[in-house]
């Protein structure tokens, strides 16, 4: 069930929800890292895929997208 409320007058608040997030600390960098497929040293981290690639893993496992594959 879906409702699309116009104004915020037809709306009565009934729950409040307190949400805490913690942010892991980033990882070093690329260069400290190593490949998720074969464990060689990673030259390439990819967002999509959450995971760190070296130069040939990277192209195996974007072969065949459009565009810039190692933003």
């Amino acid at each position: 069930m879906e409702y699309l409320v116009h104004h915020a007058e037809d709306a009565v608040l009934t729950h409040i929800v307190t949400c805490r997030i913690e942010v892991a600390e980033p990882q070093s960098s690329v260069e400290d890292m190593f490949c998720c497929l074969c464990q060689e040293k990673a030259v390439w981290y990819c967002e999509n895929d959450g995971e760190y690639f070296c130069q040939a893993c990277d192209e195996l496992a974007h072969e065949g997208e459009d565009g810039d594959q190692n933003d």
